[in-house]
């Protein structure tokens, strides 16, 4: 054969083939490729007509090689369906003898409706990809040594996995690798040439109707069910000891969520107990320093009547001094004074026992209330001491747990 037709992408021009508005064409249609170090071509660059396009040359001229581009760019493999399509099998196959390095770079329409939704690019780039409409897809191989090749992707300038590429491809219904999309001059005479009693045609078949694909997938769907069923059957096998244990350490949880709770019941009416006999010293406190201040009132009271009766006393003498011709009159006023005088001084010094007995009780309920209060303080160490024990058990409880 000597070339091959295909749908590609228009270049920019009228149909007269002179500058202007670009030719509509649905997307995905290749406009233009560039190949550099790839196979024949040292730098080759292509513009496309919207419809149908004819390549024609010498044989070994790179004919194949330009569509073995086309095959890479989009994630496809030049050498799937035949051992010499596009060249040797092995990728470095790809790369120009005495290079290390290769590009195809494709440029596709995405202006119609249902585009592709290209990654960000940098904003020069990216206006003027949605200025023209426009998709680049960019394969580069590098040669490494031991006869290996690395390839890495790019879409509009930004890094991309062959996955993507291929679901790029995939989502402008290009079949790179359906031999009835894309059928190489290889893939072509073999498949002329069967000599295997029909098997490369079966193959063919299989893989111009992608059964091929749905086989693989089917197998590795089968492989996959297989894998979870032999790892449902091993999570079933570990699980009924995990249920014991499971329930084991639920029942030990429950017996110390039901101590914990009785020992915050012991806990909660051993405080209260203690704040009760707090309370009851603090009434009983209360009282007694009731009962002093009223003791206190009546020496007060007793002081002011002594100090009534002094003045009392003082004008009395006064008056017998002023009064010495009365005195043997008024001798039994002054002896009934003097009377009253020590009475009052008696009553005094009752009030003041009473005051120091009042003091005294005073004294031991506030021994009692400081009593009470170093037994509350025992009672909140004892149950600072259980909490901490509590604290220790839940640890353990839950180091068994694990």
């Amino acid at each position: 054969a000597s070339g091959w037709a295909a749908n590609l992408m228009p270049a920019a021009r009228t149909s007269a083939g002179r500058p202007g508005r670009p030719i509509q064409a649905e997307n995905g249609v290749l406009r233009s490729i560039t190949l550099t170090n790839f196979k024949a071509h040292s730098h080759f660059h292509l513009d496309f007509n919207p419809h149908v396009n004819f390549i024609v040359g010498s044989n070994g001229t790179g004919k194949s090689a330009i569509l073995a581009g086309v095959i890479q760019a989009l994630g496809g493999n030049p050498n799937k369906h035949s051992g010499t399509a596009g060249g040797a099998r092995a990728a470095q196959g790809l790369i120009q003898d005495g290079r290390d390095y290769a590009s195809v770079v494709l440029v596709l329409y995405n202006g119609s409706d249902d585009p592709w939704e290209t990654q960000r690019a940098s904003t020069q780039t990216q206006a003027r990809l949605e200025e023209e409409r426009n998709v680049t897809v960019t394969s580069e191989l590098t040669r490494l040594a031991g006869n290996k090749t690395s390839s890495r992707y790019k879409i509009n300038g930004v890094a991309a996995t062959r996955k993507q590429v291929a679901a790029l491809a995939e989502h402008f219904n290009l079949q790179v690798e359906n031999p009835c999309a894309v059928l190489t001059q290889a893939v072509h005479a073999n498949f002329l040439r069967e000599t295997s009693g029909g098997k490369r045609r079966y193959d063919f078949f299989l893989a111009a109707c992608n059964a091929d694909i749905v086989r693989e997938r089917l197998l590795a769907a089968r492989d996959e069910y297989k894998g979870i069923a032999t790892s449902l059957e091993k999570h079933e096998e570990r699980g009924a000891p995990l249920a014991d244990r499971v329930a084991s350490t639920s029942k030990l949880v429950a017996e110390a969520s039901r101590r914990d709770a009785l020992e915050r019941d012991v806990s909660a009416a051993e405080a209260e107990l203690a704040w009760a006999e707090v309370r009851k010293v603090e009434r009983a406190a209360g009282a007694g320093e009731a009962e002093v201040s009223r003791l206190k009132d009546k020496v007060g009271e007793a002081t002011r009547r002594e100090e009534s009766a002094v003045e009392e006393l003082g004008r009395l003498r006064a008056l017998t001094e002023e009064r010495t011709r009365e005195r043997e009159v008024r001798l039994q006023q002054l002896h009934a004074a003097q009377a009253a005088a020590k009475a009052a001084a008696q009553e005094h010094r009752k009030a003041q026992r009473a005051a120091g007995e009042a003091q005294d009780a005073l004294g031991e309920t506030r021994g009692e209330l400081a009593a009470a209060r170093r037994r509350r303080d025992e009672v909140s160490a004892q149950h600072e001491r259980k909490r901490g024990n509590l604290d220790s058990a839940k640890a353990a409880a839950a180091a068994r747990l694990d």
